[in-house]
């Protein structure tokens, strides 16, 4: 016999007031860490429940780097960024949200800063960004 969270019909799974932060925390923002998502709720170990319900019903994926656990909307995770996640490559995975917000030369600018990249590194990982967004 499965567990709870398999009876649940796809059209409620949302309706929990935990499901519905976690899912719009994932689409606000994804990539999110799992564990930073207290004001959802403050026990993790509910946080794990209601975000392994939401993967299992394909609302969300679950993608673990380390001891962190990160939520990304079900399709909206590109081939280039999760390759990055796979290969633990903060910097260019920070990189190409920066490109996404800004142009290159703010990027650069606050990539270094947060960092603490030479300009030449900052100038490298941006040029890298840019050319896995292109490809």
């Amino acid at each position: 016999m499965g567990g709870l969270g398999s009876r649940i019909p796809r059209e409620e799974v949302l309706l929990h007031p935990v499901r519905a932060g976690l899912y719009g925390l994932a689409t606000a923002q994804p990539g999110c860490i799992l564990k930073d998502a207290w004001h959802v709720h403050p026990a993790y170990g509910a946080l794990r429940h209601h975000a392994r319900v939401l993967a299992r019903h394909g609302l969300v994926r679950l993608h673990r780097r380390g001891w962190r656990t990160h939520l990304f909307p079900a399709r909206s995770c590109p081939p280039i960024l999760a390759t990055l996640w796979r290969r633990n490559d903060a910097t260019g995975v920070r990189a190409l949200e920066l490109l996404r917000e800004h142009d290159a030369r703010a990027a650069r600018r606050i990539l270094a800063m947060e960092r603490g990249l030479s300009r030449m590194g900052a100038w490298k990982a941006v040029r890298r960004a840019q050319e896995r967004r292109g490809a």
